[in-house]
């Protein structure tokens, strides 16, 4: 199965709970006040986590985009970086379960 880099690249920010592409997002922009915005607590002693884990999620997204544009169906890579990459998203998959658990919790 083939898919468009614009079709994963959708996904994989939709997936991150990102707004849909016609909003412009900046990285670099500052953060809301935090009596804005208040943050949940999920178990964690350290303020403001939730923006450090959005900026390693993107820069995840960006390299799985560049190395999925690299690859062919038809390439023959070594099975070390086939299981680097089934870990990988293992971890991302259940980071996703935990949190999502203890955010309905929450509710």
């Amino acid at each position: 199965m083939k898919i468009r880099m614009s079709t994963l690249r959708k996904i994989i920010k939709e997936a991150c709970g990102d707004p849909p592409a016609e909003i412009d997002l900046h990285l670099d922009q500052p953060e809301m006040p935090s009596e804005v915005i208040q943050g949940r607590d999920l178990d964690y002693s350290h303020p403001s986590e939730g923006s450090h884990a959005k900026k390693h999620l993107y820069h995840t997204s960006e390299d799985a985009l560049k190395l999925h544009g690299l690859l062919r169906d038809e390439d023959n890579i070594p099975t070390w970086c086939l299981e680097y990459l089934a870990i990988a998203r293992h971890g991302v998959g259940v980071v996703h379960d935990y949190l999502s658990y203890k955010m309905n919790q929450k509710k």
